[in-house]
């Protein structure tokens, strides 16, 4: 068996000044001033595999038989990511994203993955108020909160892991910061969310004000054709407007919205809705971040109401408290559903099984039981804490965790776990 990898990556700058002794064309006046640019970049990867046995496995993969050749890797990573920018004048900015993905045919999914989901456009301007960006199109990856639109911020995987937690960087470094730190550069999808849709931002407005806003559809508001036509609207909408406190203290409101309907008639609604205020402020060296709001489930099935959920996580440097301390409470009430937040659904009976018709499986994703939860991971209907430190002896390095949570409500009969191979 051989396998051969492949990674090119290059950048380009194009600027162009138009000649005032000589006609100018539209594009020339269009660019003609020394700010006036358009750049070029990005990069094209190839990851091609040879397999091939003597004589192969009995159905294995499908009975492909004794060689495969394959080209791409099959993850969500283009082979080809190409970016133009172009700024009309110094203060504003105009850019596109294209994404595009294997040419090569075959018999399998991953050819659906077509430059549909992943062509952006995005602009920014620059005003004595602030700067105010707008992007539409293809996948964003994006966060609000840990309790509203955000993933598990708790990196304990391998250095090696691939999508969507991978890192970044040559391996040797990756494992000299890994001991240094406790932590490696990851991609941009951690601790973010996959969104579709129209976002619009201000940053830098008076009183150290900015906000978010977005509106389209995420992981939880994707259609099963089989089950619901696209036609039927699942949307999802949501914000956030913070204030920033001197440098590195600021409070947010956050808000998020998800609803859908059953059929085409809009005549039952499901969803989720959640207010939350989040915070993150230093009290001397001591750091305090968390978040607190209501939450709750919309279902004509489920008539009950909001919901709570608190989160808390309290940090000191290893020069006040000889070791670093990390000490995470939190309390999450079981209407209080959240399928794109930094916590596992665990409640929500009506989701757990597919129904003669279309249910809320197809618009709220399946619960997870009642979880083993890695130490960091949070779940609703439940309360607990988490603790972490880490203790250095010469030039060994040991990360300690405790964690230890319990049910508030007894929902389910199902656990559900996590093996890691």
């Amino acid at each position: 068996m051989c396998c051969f990898e492949l990674c090119l990556f290059g950048q380009s700058d194009l600027s162009v000044e138009a000649d005032s002794n000589k006609p100018s064309s539209f594009l020339q006046r269009f660019i003609k001033s020394k700010s006036s640019k358009v750049s070029v970049g990005g990069y094209y990867r190839m990851y091609m595999y040879h397999r091939f046995f003597d004589e192969a496995y009995p159905d294995i993969l499908l009975n492909t038989g004794n060689r495969v050749v394959s080209v791409f890797d099959g993850y969500f990573d283009p082979n080809l990511q190409l970016n133009v920018t172009v700024n009309p004048n110094k203060k504003t900015a105009i850019s596109t994203d294209f994404f595009l993905f294997t040419p090569y045919s075959g018999n399998s999914d991953g050819n659906l993955l077509t430059n549909n989901i992943m062509l952006n456009l995005s602009g920014s301007i620059r005003t004595d108020y602030g700067r105010f960006g707008v992007g539409v199109g293809g996948i964003y990856w994006f966060s609000l909160s840990t309790l509203t639109m955000g993933s598990i911020s708790v990196d304990r995987y391998s250095l090696f892991t691939r999508t969507p937690y991978d890192g970044t960087g040559y391996s040797d470094f990756r494992y000299l910061r890994y001991y240094e730190t406790g932590d490696i550069n990851l991609d941009q999808r951690f601790i973010f969310q996959a969104f579709k849709g129209l976002t619009f931002s201000g940053t830098g407005l008076p009183g150290d004000m900015s906000f978010n806003f977005l509106f389209g559809k995420n992981s939880a508001n994707l259609n099963n054709e089989a089950i619901l036509p696209t036609e039927v609207p699942n949307y999802m909408a949501g914000g956030q407007i913070q204030k920033k406190i001197k440098s590195k203290n600021s409070i947010s409101f956050n808000n998020l919205n998800s609803f859908a309907y059953d059929d085409t008639s809009n005549a039952v609604k499901r969803g989720f809705n959640l207010l939350t205020i989040s915070h993150h402020f230093y009290l001397k060296k001591v750091l305090f971040d968390g978040e607190f709001g209501f939450g709750r489930y919309q279902s004509d099935t489920y008539p009950e109401g909001w919901g709570h959920g608190w989160n808390l996580e309290i940090s000191t440097p290893k020069s006040l408290t000889y070791l670093p301390l990390s000490l995470q409470l939190f309390h999450i009430d079981k209407n209080f559903v959240n399928n794109i937040g930094g916590f596992s659904n665990t409640s929500i009976s009506e989701v757990n099984f597919l129904g003669s018709s279309s249910d809320a499986q197809t618009l709220i994703l399946q619960p997870f039981a009642s979880p083993i939860n890695q130490i960091g991971y949070l779940a609703n209907n439940r309360y607990g804490l988490n603790f972490d430190t880490e203790v250095e002896v010469f030039a060994l390095k040991l990360s300690l965790g405790y964690s230890i949570s319990s049910e508030k409500e007894r929902l389910s009969d199902d656990i559900s776990y996590t093996n890691k191979i």
